[in-house]
This record gives structure tokens, sequence and C-alpha cells, in this order.
């Protein structure tokens, strides 16, 4: 569960689709291994729009929520308003949480995550990091997009961006924080769009 292994992935994805470049789209984590695909494999890459993560690494309190959800008693959950509640106690921000409740799927009567807690706790490092590529930039277009209410990407962190890919363009969506996407879906679509309309 690092970078590498991701752009690996993204490669074996790429070649299944059978064209010779794509146009990568990323948020968080995605958007992390979409710029390692760019910098290391540019002859997969059209586009790339990286949505609210900046190629550096960070620091937070993730392992307490991955802690939260590897010990909630997934035998007392009969639904996910359960899971809701006794989560609560340990994750106060209610978007936060019910983020990580859609990774929560019935089974079997029970309830299960579909995500592999156990990998990502041993690999939080990895996926807080990004692997320093000296020297190397990504020439093609770049859009990274940004949520109005979030700080995972700042203007100190544009410097950083223009290293890599010196052809980026920054946007900010309105009333977004960090799940861009699911806060101004419209909005976000709307930039997409004109994103490759622009660079098509």
């Amino acid at each position: 569960m690092h970078y590498a292994a991701m752009s690996t992935a993204l490669r074996e994805l790429a070649n299944r689709t059978g064209y010779d470049k794509l146009s990568w789209v990323g948020h968080s984590m995605g958007g992390k291994a979409v710029m390692d695909l760019a910098l290391t494999h540019p002859e997969y890459v059209c586009r790339l729009v990286v949505v609210d993560i900046a190629p550096v690494p960070y620091t937070g309190n993730h392992a307490g929520l991955i802690d939260a959800m590897m010990n909630l008693d997934l035998s007392s959950i009969n639904s996910r308003a359960d899971a809701d509640r006794a989560l609560s106690a340990v994750i106060g921000d209610t978007p936060t949480r019910l983020f990580l409740l859609q990774n929560l799927v019935p089974e079997d009567g029970g309830y299960h995550w579909r995500l592999n807690l156990p990998v990502l706790n041993g690999h939080l490092d990895d996926i807080m990091g990004f692997r320093e590529h000296a020297g190397v930039t990504f020439r093609g277009p770049v859009l990274a997009l940004n949520g109005e209410n979030s700080d995972y990407v700042t203007s100190a962190h544009h410097p950083i961006f223009l290293k890599y890919f010196p052809d980026v363009t920054f946007e900010t969506i309105t009333d977004a924080g960090h799940w861009v996407q699911a806060d101004q879906p419209r909005a976000v679509c709307e930039a997409l769009i004109r994103f490759m309309n622009e660079h098509s």
C-alpha cells in the first residue's frame, strides 16, 4: 500500500483500456497516486486533475480514524445508524464519519468494512508521504482543484506543484471542504469539463 504499487496498478489499468494515454483524475490519496504515475511514467498520462492534495508529505490523525474503525464492534451493529452512533463518541466530525461509513457494507446479515484496515494502518506513513522525484517534471496540463474550506492545499504548496508540474492551473471550489466532489459536485464537474475542453 504505497505509491509505487499504486502507480503500477494504474499502468496495468491503462494497458487494459487499449489507449496510449489517458486523462487521470485523483482525489486525496488518489491524487498522489496519479501524480506519482505522471512523474514516473508520463507516457501513460495525457492530462491530470489533482483534487485537494499536494505533492508533499502530510501529518494528521488518520491513525485515530483507522483505530476507531478497527475497534468498532461489528457484531453489535445492525445498521449504519448504529455504527454512526457508536463512532460519534470517537469521531466527532459528522461529514468525516459519514464519509468513512460509506465503506461499511452489509454481508450475511451483518456488516463488514470493505477497506483492508490492517494494511492501511500498517502503511499509513507511506500513504501520508510523497516520494521525492528529484529533477523530474511532468510537462502536460494539470488542474489542481482545492476546496475553499480545506487546508490540504494552500498557496504555500503552489511552488512545489510548479516544481513538478510547470503547466499547472490552480482553481478553488467555493463552499467546499476536503471532499470537494461531495460538497460541490456540479462545480467540480464544470471545472473538469472546462479543463478537458481547453486541453483537448
